[in-house]
């Protein structure tokens, strides 16, 4: 008598023995692969796994690209090891899927810059819980990278990473918090993460503290606490933390006199770190020859190196050293080049200076509706002969503006009242001139 459905039983039983047989076998050819592997068998290793690589075995897959990547039995070659990390991360291999992201991010040896690939793997990695992909996801949120900005996505990817013990995922969201970007301003939240970034690991959080203490963002200010911020950031090699410690020193923070030896001392070691401000006041001790013997080939060397990071007092300084050939042969068009820099960020000397230079065709053609832009940034930001030059083209119907002697009327006063005697003469002749016009008014009248 037969039994119904016996032989497609024992088929179904027999398939899942081979099935549960073939991954002890597997998993007993990975183990050797890493036995080999932590020895640093590396030929033996990769001939395991690339056996089981190609019979589908994904911690062989992800392990070849791993080899490939960093050269280990076999010349470094990024094009593989994509190839097999493809592998292993269309089988949901979590640092499979991260290392495509990163590579892809990066763009190496053969394998181009592809931000739109990055996103996508960063996003399977960290769905399936990966950390680091969460916070590389929220970067590429928060700088809008291969995907629109969005700083609310980018708080939510860092919380996720955050929640699970990220002290970067910390740091970088209480930089949201302090701002105020993708999520509610509040200085209390910041701190309370830089804290807890700093307890994780973070030092660079230290700077951020230190920046909080210095200037009473949600805290009483205390200038202590500040500076022993900065130092344990400064002792790690941040050359903004070391370039707020030159500051504290040379006005006098840390003691009841500036003490300008220990200032430029702080002040190279952020240049070293290659920190902008601290090039840019390397170079301005040696300009004005503080504590050191006065070079200006030096100062025009930190000066350009503070210039190229686009600090904006170095460009500034550097225009007027190709200006005046002071430490570099003359030269008008980079002299103009920049301080037009300069002038581009927000620097009032510079656009100060611009404006004069266009308003007498100094190294320029001159061109007064350039002129009148650049005295007017200057004007606003309360110099007084700039406020004066912008009245004067007022008066005058100069550079494409409309003749307006009320305004002419204003901004003379403004120059006027921080005590500008070409201002003060002008409205003096005005007010004589309004005078003798109200009397022949009046005579007419009577």
């Amino acid at each position: 008598m037969k039994v119904k459905g016996v032989k497609g039983s024992m088929r179904k039983i027999l398939a899942v023995f081979l099935i549960i047989f073939s991954s002890n076998l597997f998993a007993a050819d990975y183990a050797e692969g890493m036995d080999y592997y932590k020895a640093g068998n590396y030929p033996k290793a990769f001939r395991v796994f690339f056996k089981l690589a190609k019979t589908g075995d994904v911690e062989s897959q992800f392990q070849l690209g791993y080899m490939y990547m960093h050269a280990e039995a076999v010349p470094k070659n990024m094009v593989k090891a994509v190839k097999w990390f493809e592998k292993a991360a269309e089988q949901n291999h979590s640092a499979a899927q991260i290392n495509l992201a990163v590579i892809y991010h990066n763009g190496k040896q053969g394998v181009p810059q592809n931000y739109k690939l990055a996103f996508e793997w960063y996003k399977k990695s960290a769905e399936s819980g990966n950390v680091t992909a969460m916070r590389n996801l929220g970067e590429m949120y928060e700088k809008g990278t291969a995907v629109k900005q969005s700083y609310s996505k980018a708080a939510r990817w860092y919380k996720r990473a955050a929640k699970q013990g990220d002290a970067v995922s910390h740091h970088y969201l209480a930089i949201l918090y302090l701002n105020g970007y993708g999520v509610r301003h509040s200085d209390k939240r910041a701190m309370m993460l830089f804290t807890k970034a700093i307890e994780l690991g973070n030092i660079g959080s230290h700077r951020y503290l230190g920046a909080m203490y210095f200037e009473g963002w949600g805290v009483d200010k205390d200038i202590e606490k500040a500076l022993d911020h900065y130092q344990q950031a400064a002792d790690n090699g941040d050359g903004v933390s070391q370039y707020r410690i030159g500051y504290a020193y040379e006005n006098a923070l840390l003691s009841k006199e500036p003490d300008m030896r220990n200032a430029l001392k702080w002040y190279e070691k952020a240049a070293d770190n290659n920190d902008p401000d601290g090039q840019y006041n390397v170079g301005r001790f040696y300009k004005e020859g503080i504590v050191v013997s006065q070079n200006d080939q030096r100062a025009f060397g930190w000066f350009y190196r503070a210039a190229e990071k686009e600090q904006p007092d170095a460009c500034y300084e550097l225009g007027m050293m190709y200006l005046n050939g002071i430490g570099v042969d003359r030269d008008f068009m980079r002299s103009v080049n920049w301080i037009t820099k300069g002038a581009d960020l927000n620097h009032v000397q510079a656009s100060y200076k611009l404006a004069n230079m266009y308003k007498k065709g100094e190294g320029v053609i001159k061109n007064m509706s350039k002129a009148y832009k650049y005295y007017l940034v200057a004007a606003e930001a309360g110099i007084a002969d700039a406020q004066y030059n912008v009245g004067r083209i007022f008066h005058r119907g100069l550079g494409g503006v409309n003749r307006d002697v009320v305004e002419a009327v204003n901004w003379w006063t403004k120059a006027a009242d921080q005590g500008h005697k070409m201002a003060l003469k002008k409205l003096r002749k005005i007010d004589v001139i309004t005078s003798q016009q109200y009397m022949k008014k009046s005579k007419k009248t009577k």
